[in-house]
């Protein structure tokens, strides 16, 4: 809960929503005004913003949602991914399942229904263009494992950020995370 009767929490708290009112605003012709290496350095502290390079950021909705994004991006890389879990699925819904997510975001799992019951599976990574770089570059086995631990797929990720898979089991996606309890993460093969 923020104590608005202290001036700091309550300029943050302004400042916070002053920044989300300026991001949801269009702006006419509005484009990027700074390119991603400028926005990195300074997110990095390579290397400080001019003044005349600010007000360009601060000028352009599109500009921060672009630095917004891109230092997003560098606290995923920056932090040690470890795994991420899956949410659960929706107890009221009778229907197969076409679509988990990681709590963290960081991963879809989709199913895709081929012929007789079989079923196609593409892991996808959601993270930024350059944590996926990395992943492929480091040629990262990535697992993704029931609660239970059982090994539902594993491979590297292709230049796009997925990995393919058959699902491995005679039961439909949704029969089985019910079945198991319905968890699931995504991890790095150690």
């Amino acid at each position: 809960m923020i104590d608005l009767n202290t001036t700091t929490d309550l300029n943050t708290t302004l400042n916070h929503r002053l920044l989300e009112s300026a991001l949801l605003t269009r702006v006419p012709n509005d484009s990027l005004q700074l390119d991603d290496e400028t926005l990195l350095a300074a997110i990095n502290k390579q290397s400080r913003l001019t003044t005349q390079q600010a007000k360009k950021l601060l000028n352009s909705p599109l500009s921060i949602l672009r630095f917004r994004h891109l230092y997003q991006a560098q606290q995923v890389q920056q932090q040690a991914w470890s795994g991420s879990k899956g949410l659960l699925l929706a107890a009221a819904s009778e229907q197969d399942v076409s679509l988990l997510s990681t709590s963290d975001h960081l991963w879809n799992l989709h199913f895709l229904p081929l012929q007789q019951g079989a079923v196609n599976m593409v892991l996808k990574c959601q993270a930024g263009d350059e944590w996926v770089d990395q992943l492929v570059d480091a040629e990262q086995i990535i697992e993704v494992r029931d609660n239970k631990g059982h090994l539902i797929c594993e491979g590297e990720l292709d230049d796009a950020g997925e990995l393919e898979a058959k699902w491995p089991f005679t039961l439909s996606p949704r029969q089985y995370f019910q079945d198991i309890g319905e968890g699931f993460v995504v991890r790095p093969k150690t």
